[in-house]
């Protein structure tokens, strides 16, 4: 790569890339958390970041319309409660404008290269189903950069209760996604053990809160 485009990647990447590091410790309302907008705050300028509290866990409305994911699951069944499908990205492909994926507990290998899209009205709703903890792990991810769970893109996405863990391959992340993003939440989620940060986002509207975040690396 020529000196020019090594420049031009690296100022790149700095307009480009907002990282999530470890917000576990941050404050507000009782809960951990902070809400940015990576396009003015995650910029190249060098005027420093204003990422603001945020004001507690607001309740996120349950869409009627519902698909289920199991470890156990299958992704060519109807994706009810006694027939769930087995990965979120055919639950994604079902839910182009929204809805809510229920997750059932026990350990999800690495969900990677799906679209993530909702709407404003109706959020893609992922979820941990009541009382039980879906667990993704990265012990199988072995490329540098890459995460445990990556999406394609994402819009109107949120992530609530799961846990991410175990990915040693270099600078893995929990979530990340390679396009850009828009209106994305991860709240109370348990991330951990990463040799990468917690998540890893370009895009507007992101928010993190009330999550549970350790032994990350620190990146930039």
């Amino acid at each position: 790569m020529s000196a020019s485009m090594l420049s031009k990647s690296i100022a790149k990447r700095r307009r480009a890339w907002l990282v999530i590091l470890a917000f576990a410790g941050a404050s507000c309302g009782g809960s951990g958390g902070v809400s940015v907008d990576a396009e003015t705050e995650a910029d190249s300028a060098g005027d420093g970041s204003t990422a603001q509290g945020c004001p507690g866990l607001e309740p996120i409305e349950d869409s009627p319309t519902r698909i289920y994911v199991s470890p156990d699951g299958d992704d060519t069944t109807l994706g009810t409660a006694d027939a769930p499908l087995a990965s979120l990205a055919e639950a994604a492909n079902r839910f182009p404008t929204g809805g809510t994926v229920i997750l059932s507990g026990g350990v999800y290998p690495p969900q990677r290269w799906f679209q993530a899209s909702g709407s404003k009205t109706t959020p893609l709703y992922i979820r941990a189903a009541e009382g039980e903890t879906p667990i993704f792990d990265g012990s199988q991810v072995q490329e540098e950069w890459s995460a445990v769970i990556m999406m394609e893109s994402a819009s109107h996405v949120v992530f609530e209760g799961i846990e991410v863990r175990n990915c040693s391959a270099p600078s893995c992340q929990g979530i990340a996604s390679e396009g850009a993003v828009l209106d994305l939440t991860i709240r109370d989620c348990h991330i951990h053990h990463m040799n990468g940060p917690a998540a890893r986002f370009a895009g507007k509207r992101i928010r993190i809160e009330g999550n549970d975040l350790h032994d990350l690396a620190l990146t930039n």
